[in-house]
């Protein structure tokens, strides 16, 4: 199977400015490629039976588990429903979210190359006068 409308897709230059009717077309075929790749590898998400243009409840995700990868890294969601779900990344998965994060960070201007031991995103205390 050919992901490479996936990648294309994060190669968008503006992130922000409307999307053109081939962004359209790429996003539309990134996201068959995806639900066609999760019908051919997970069962679970084979048997739900969904059409491609309908959402996915988030909480069927709490009651089912439909992850796709097997042996990667694992996260917990906050629950602030009362319930957890476990959620597994692939490192090809985590690769695009964070070239998806640099493409953000550059253009709100916070991407410094300068060494630092700390991250903090809030909003700027310059742009805030007190009460």
């Amino acid at each position: 199977m050919n992901l490479e409308a996936i990648d294309q897709l994060l190669q968008v230059n503006s992130i922000y400015n409307t999307p053109t009717t081939s962004d359209n077309q790429l996003f539309k075929q990134a996201m068959q490629v995806c639900y066609e790749w999760h019908l051919a590898h997970n069962p679970s998400f084979a048997n739900l039976n969904l059409p491609l243009d309908e959402p996915i409840p988030v909480r069927l995700f709490k009651q089912i588990n439909l992850s796709t990868v097997q042996d990667a890294p694992s996260f917990s969601s906050s629950g602030t429903s009362g319930q957890t779900t476990q959620i597994t990344i692939d490192a090809n998965t985590m690769q695009r979210i964070f070239a998806a994060q640099v493409k953000m960070f550059d253009y709100w201007q916070v991407l410094d190359q300068r060494p630092a031991n700390f991250l903090i995103l809030a909003p700027n205390p310059q742009l805030f006068k007190e009460a």
